[in-house]
């Protein structure tokens, strides 16, 4: 074994999975040097995940990456759930007010090829074959020790490192972070092939009974995925054909239901385990290093995505902005209830598809479909479904007490999409304002004689503060009848807002709407509170703030070796 001098990098990340990929591109855009590194000599070529949610859409919207995944993806709008082929509960995701209404399902080995592309296209490297031999930290530093397929050992010097290394993650176990849970019962079928049967193709099935659990899902090439769970607890991976699918398939009572021409075949028993920490000093975990479920409704993959863009932001503020170390330790305070209620629901969903009881499966037949009719119901499961369940009011990030309004999102929670007027009367997405690295400002006027002077006065505030644009964006928002304003100093552009979107957002009285980089509202306020507005930054950038270099664009450490 030979030994290699001592490397230095601001960020290690472990693991070149989608989740980090997805960490891997948001440094790039950040300006963050970094290492990325996998033990797999390539990129895997099955699928374990294949559901792509609204939410997830959105941040590979601003990524740039959505159309291409579109182009290679089924739209699902509708899933059905029944009991003893009698359907129970229909969803369905088109009636939703989003911008994507719907499930795009495509392979994960696809989606990752997708992030990987534009990884390296945008002079990222990953140093596939390299695996975590050793880690520790220190006050000072985190120090990894790498080796690769040859057997050579390399030492390596880091600020930070981010463990996307999958449910085995090695990450985890030499931070000592306990992963509490355990596996499901029964193993499981996954086959994906050609579906034969006279359901509804475009749709997604889940079918129920006294005996188990059974999927279909479509996916791209006419192909669909079946999941069903399996008796045999001695079943492998190497045994399974195309003739044991369908032979389970027809002993649960599917015998109209053939699959054909597989082009995955596996065993698998499911975990539901959560890490009992995601930091533990410098050492993040993200992705299944820090939950595992049942596959039920897709959600890992997209909580890992989901994991990824949170935690990349903070990484780059404490390295560029010198951001307070309240920023990194909101990554958990804001990601792990969320895998908790993923695994909560997960859970129960199981519990409820799996019932044995003859008894409790009539009482659940027999309300389900009532109660799944209810419009507060479908909304409360198609929001945890898609993503757009998520609120980080009560972190760390969040005020003492957030504003009480009557329309619109509150802080901690998505800012939505909305249409704006260009002077011109073109319309312009909100979307395309918060695409980027930075927070957004967002100051809509309202129609009381003060609203002019508010609006200047942050006007002249924003001027002064000349925060960099990799940092801040702000955009005036007005009211087309008001009298044409000469405000324009420190905001990036001004629009003028629809009747639309003042009811959407509840700014008939205007107000201040200050956007995360990940899209989620960090203030929401009245035009005469601006004053909250350096209140935030000053709280969690303290030193960038007192040191006044908001007047020059930082830069990211150096790396060498």
């Amino acid at each position: 074994m030979s030994h290699q001098a001592k490397g230095t990098t601001p960020v290690l990340i472990v693991g070149a999975g989608p989740v980090g990929l997805l960490l891997g591109l948001q440094l790039q855009r950040f300006g963050i040097p970094h290492r990325l590194i996998d033990k797999r000599p390539q990129r895997q070529t099955f699928s374990k995940a294949f559901a792509i949610h609204s939410r997830s859409m959105e941040v590979l919207e601003d990524l740039g990456l959505l159309e291409q995944l579109l182009a290679r993806a089924v739209r699902v709008e509708q899933m059905n759930i029944y009991s003893n082929r009698k359907r129970l509960i229909t969803y369905n995701l088109g009636q939703l007010d989003v911008p994507y209404p719907f499930t795009a399902s495509i392979p994960q080995n696809c989606v990752e090829e997708i992030l990987e592309t534009r990884y390296l296209e945008s002079g990222g490297r990953i140093e596939r074959g390299i695996e975590l031999h050793s880690l520790i930290q220190n006050e000072h530093a985190a120090h990894a020790t790498l080796n690769d397929e040859r057997g050579n050992r390399q030492s390596l010097e880091c600020t930070l490192v981010a463990g996307c290394d999958g449910g085995f993650s090695h990450v985890r176990k030499a931070s000592g972070i306990a992963f509490d849970g355990a596996p499901y019962k029964r193993p499981y079928i996954i086959a994906d092939g050609t579906l034969s049967w006279k359901g509804e193709n475009s749709s997604g099935h889940v079918f129920t009974s006294g005996d188990g659990y059974m999927m279909l899902f479509p996916l791209p090439g006419g192909k669909h995925r079946v999941v069903i769970d399996c008796e045999d607890s001695t079943l492998t991976t190497a045994d399974l054909n195309i003739e044991r699918v369908n032979a389970r398939l027809h002993e649960r009572g599917f015998e109209d239901i053939t699959l054909s021409d597989p082009v995955w075949l596996s065993v698998t028993t499911f975990q539901h385990r959560l890490a009992e920490q995601y930091r533990v000093g410098r050492f993040f975990l993200a992705g299944d290093a820090c939950h595992v479920h049942s596959p039920i409704g897709g959600q890992g993959l997209n909580t890992g995505l989901q994991d990824a863009y949170n935690l990349s932001w903070k990484i780059a503020h404490v390295l560029n902005h010198d951001a307070s170390q309240t920023l990194l330790d909101s990554y958990q305070a804001e990601r792990r209830p969320v895998a908790q209620t993923v695994l909560k629901n997960t859970q129960q969903q199981m519990h409820m598809l799996n019932m044995k009881h003859p008894l409790l499966r009539l009482l659940r037949d027999a309300l389900v479909p009532t109660l799944a009719t209810t419009r507060r119901f479908q909304n409360r499961i198609m929001k945890q479904v898609t993503g757009f369940q998520i609120d980080y009011a009560t972190t760390l990030l969040a005020p003492q007490a957030r504003q009480t309004v009557e329309q619109g999102p509150l802080t901690g929670q998505r800012m939505p999409d909305g249409t704006v007027l260009e002077q011109n009367g073109d319309a312009r997405r909100l979307f395309e304002l918060l695409k980027g690295i930075h927070y957004s400002l967002f100051v809509f006027e309202d129609n009381t004689p003060d609203s002019e002077a508010h609006c200047q006065q942050i006007a002249h505030a924003l001027s002064a503060a000349r925060w960099p644009a990799n940092f801040l964006r702000a955009y005036l928002i007005r009211i087309p009848a008001s009298t044409d304003s000469t405000i324009s100093a420190g905001f990036e552009a001004r629009y003028d807002m629809t009747d639309v979107l003042r009811e959407q957002l509840g700014v008939k009285n205007g107000g201040l709407f200050l956007v995360r980089p990940d899209g989620y509202l960090a203030l929401r306020c009245d035009l005469e509170q601006g004053a909250q507005l350096n209140s935030y930054f000053e709280r969690f950038y303290p030193a960038f703030t007192a040191a006044k270099r908001l007047y020059s664009v930082p830069t990211a450490l150096p790396v060498t070796g």
